[in-house]
């Protein structure tokens, strides 16, 4: 009845092509559910020996489903209590209790370039480096030859909710460790340009670029959205003017990292109304606590910018500057009432020296 109401007979017989193919994706969808959950600990055992055959590791996975309604427009792919151990530590370099491939229907035919949807949940990944210059991510060296054409893959979206991430490179002193309580990602690509639209809350458990000067950001909550564009033929990554709260405290960051040539980053931020202990908390604990004999007790406007070389054990020129009026600030037993200053820092006072704290400067530009 639907059909013959249709009065153009073109729109008619698309109407009945349509409807075929629909029906025909739908009724491979239910035999394909139908089939995974009749079958699920063979196709576990098939998962788990076909990915052991291609890593030094040790791939396990206790459960798979696919929901083919669930998700509409995308057909998922979900692994449960998934766990990839290195053969040398015996330690997970990924742990989770999901981990979800997620595929839409229109796209079917292309698959082995996109995936629609990565999401990972309840879990954590470790990367490490030992002494010895071993990398658990060794595990996924193939023998296959480089001349071999490599095809593109793109993630659209990834989700991650209550993930750990954590880095330890012991040769060069760098341990990372960031917990992921919820983070969504939109990647959109064109020609060159990669563009990544990140909303997150993450908090940064330690950030230390040199275990001897310590952690940076030590459990400081990093919440916002980024807005990031990658050039793959610049090798460009940029953040321009991105909003970001930490610890509460609204940051206005931007940032260039150029990994071609001689890699170098610029980072800059700026914030309002900074109160000086939560400004104390982002820093190592050495410079925390020589901060800690100064005591402000308004907050102060502040403007950062950190230049420096992608390098192992390069340290990077830091200028800060400061401004606050109708303060107290004490030093010691000195204090000074009702006083209005302007200040810098530079931890490089002259181009011919290093950049340590010894030949660092703090300037009170204007002090009444």
């Amino acid at each position: 009845m639907f059909f013959a109401s249709i009065k153009n007979k073109l729109l008619r017989i698309l109407a009945r092509v349509v409807t075929i193919v629909l029906s025909l994706i739908l009724l491979v969808l239910i035999i394909a559910s139908i089939y995974v959950r009749t079958n699920k600990q063979k196709l576990v055992d098939i998962v788990n020996s076909n990915i052991n055959k291609n890593i030094s590791g040790k791939f396990e996975l206790q459960e798979i489903d696919l929901s083919t309604f669930s998700h509409f427009p995308n057909i998922a792919v979900d692994l449960h209590d998934v766990q990839l151990t290195d053969t040398v530590y015996h330690k997970p370099l990924l742990r989770c209790q999901l981990l979800s491939f997620r595929f839409s229907i229109f796209k079917l035919w292309n698959i082995q370039h996109q995936l629609a949807k990565l999401v990972i949940e309840h879990g954590s990944v470790t990367l490490f480096t030992d002494s010895s210059g071993y990398q658990n991510t060794s595990m996924f060296t193939t023998n296959r030859k480089s001349s071999e054409p490599r095809g593109s893959f793109i993630v659209h979206r990834i989700e991650m909710k209550d993930v750990r991430f954590r880095m330890d490179d012991a040769p060069k002193a760098k341990h990372y460790d960031f917990e992921f309580q919820e983070l969504t990602a939109n990647v959109n690509t064109e020609d060159s340009v990669t563009e990544f639209e990140v909303d997150q809350k993450t908090i940064i458990h330690a950030l230390t670029f040199n275990a001897a000067r310590g952690s940076y950001l030590e459990n400081q909550t990093l919440e916002g959205s980024l807005d990031l564009r990658f050039n793959t033929a610049t090798k460009i990554l940029l953040c321009d003017k991105n909003e970001i709260a930490i610890n509460g405290q609204e940051y206005i960051i931007s940032a260039r990292f150029l990994f071609s040539g001689e890699p170098k980053f610029h980072i800059d931020a700026t914030t309002k109304s900074l109160p000086y202990e939560k400004g104390r908390a982002l820093v190592t604990p050495k410079l925390k606590n020589t901060l800690g004999n100064i005591h402000v007790k308004s907050p102060l406007d502040v403007h950062a910018s950190i230049d420096g070389l992608l390098k192992f054990r390069s340290i990077p020129l830091v200028n800060l500057s400061w401004e606050t009026e109708k303060n107290e600030l004490s030093a010691g037993p000195v204090t000074f009432k009702d006083c209005s200053f302007k200040g810098t820092f530079v931890n490089q006072i002259a181009d011919t020296l290093p950049r340590t704290d010894e030949f660092s400067r703090v300037v009170l530009k204007t002090f009444a």
